[in-house]
């Protein structure tokens, strides 16, 4: 049998929102995994980005983790690279450990060069901390340094984190990563 995670998702999607439809009817409060079910954009980034990542990846994690995005102030154009980070450095693992370079959770974060606060493999503080430095870069020496492709230009930045060759010596405004690339083919699917 062909595992379909799209099929997955809407099925427990239907069945939250049938469930919170029945405790509202009888008076109760919905205590839902996600605060809210998600709008129609937010469900296309889902169902995309779990077709990358391993099997059994909580959808409703990444909901939640996409979702942090819009709290830490990324603009809608960046919208969604979060997912495609998290792919693209972990497969969506939140127990991911690069043990050659000590990197941690979801975004691969090393401590050593990051400041952040809490446990790394929570995939929601390994997200909140990756676009911290992500607004961090885009507000300070991005918006001097390159104003017209500052939020690009931060997220290359932020992804290279220490291990850039010439960090920090070249600040190359033109950067792109790969990340951001699969994030632009995902957009271009989606019509948007």
């Amino acid at each position: 049998m062909i595992h379909d995670p799209t099929k997955a998702l809407h099925r427990v999607m239907w069945a939250l929102a049938g469930l919170c439809a029945l405790c509202v009817l009888l008076g109760l409060t919905c205590q839902a995994h996600a605060t809210r079910l998600p709008n129609r954009w937010e469900r296309r980034a889902v169902e995309t980005a779990i077709r990358y990542c391993k099997r059994g990846t909580d959808p409703w994690m990444l909901l939640e983790v996409l979702r942090v995005e819009e709290r830490a102030g990324i603009p809608p154009s960046m919208r969604g690279i979060i997912l495609s980070t998290a792919i693209g450095e972990a497969a969506c693992e939140p127990r991911a450990y690069n043990k050659r370079e000590n990197a941690h959770g979801l975004t691969q974060i090393r401590p050593r060069w990051w400041t952040c606060s809490g446990d790394l493999f929570h995939p929601l503080v390994s997200a909140e901390c990756w676009l911290a430095r992500v607004v961090t870069l885009a507000n300070g020496k991005a918006r001097r340094r390159c104003p017209r492709s500052r939020w690009v230009t931060a997220e290359a930045w932020a992804s290279q984190g220490w291990s850039h060759p010439r960090w920090p010596v070249d600040w190359y405004c033109d950067a792109i990563t790969g990340h951001m690339m699969r994030l632009n083919v995902w957009r271009e699917r989606w019509g948007r």
